[in-house]
């Protein structure tokens, strides 16, 4: 998960999913899945991008100032 910019609340999270083939997955099974392991509510995603695959660097490490600026194309305003 990276922050977005939400124009009321300045960020909010947005979560970017790599999906194995043949696979689904939406906000209401996020917000489940994260409301059972008992995340605080206002760390829940806002949007979920799914994507082919996640920038990395040559070490593996996730380029998440990458994601960031993909996030903001999504921004809620």
């Amino acid at each position: 998960m990276v922050a977005m910019p939400h124009a009321r609340l300045g960020e909010t999270p947005c979560a970017f999913v790599v999906l194995n083939e043949g696979y689904t997955f939406d906000l209401v099974e996020m917000k489940t899945c994260l409301d059972k392991a008992g995340l605080a509510r206002q760390k829940f995603p806002e949007r979920i991008i799914v994507v082919p695959e996640l920038p990395k660097t040559a070490a593996g490490k996730v380029l998440k100032h990458v994601l960031r600026e993909k996030a903001k194309a999504y921004a809620v305003e």
